[in-house]
């Protein structure tokens, strides 16, 4: 495509939409299509403000599901178990860890449940 024939595409989309946005504007016709058409832009605003609320609800589970996993490994390297010890403190230090990620698996599920 030249440049003469952008410039062609151009002035042809211009006019088009120059033409849509009188009829629009200045018919009576117009301003009826306006008056249904309202609406219905409203609606699918708030379905895009609707989507990217569940966009970002997802993004921050994503967020907390990789904290817990990360806390998760974290106490899990912590734990005795990891290096072969069976004391009874190995024992609770490995309850502990436990219980420390069961308490950030719940919190997280209250946080996406809210």
């Amino acid at each position: 495509m030249n440049e003469q024939s952008r410039v062609m595409a151009g002035a042809m989309v211009g006019a088009l939409v120059g033409a849509a946005g009188a009829y629009l504007f200045y018919t009576e016709r117009g301003r009826v299509m306006r008056d249904r058409l309202e609406p219905m832009v409203d609606d699918l605003r708030h379905e895009f403000a609707r989507f990217q609320r569940t966009f970002e609800k997802v993004g921050e589970m994503a967020t907390e599901g990789m904290r817990v996993v990360n806390e998760f490994n974290a106490a899990r390297g912590e734990s005795p178990f990891r290096g072969g010890t069976t004391s009874t403190d190995g024992a609770s230090a490995g309850v502990g860890a436990g219980l420390h990620a069961a308490r950030a698996t719940e919190d997280w599920a209250h946080r996406i449940s809210t």
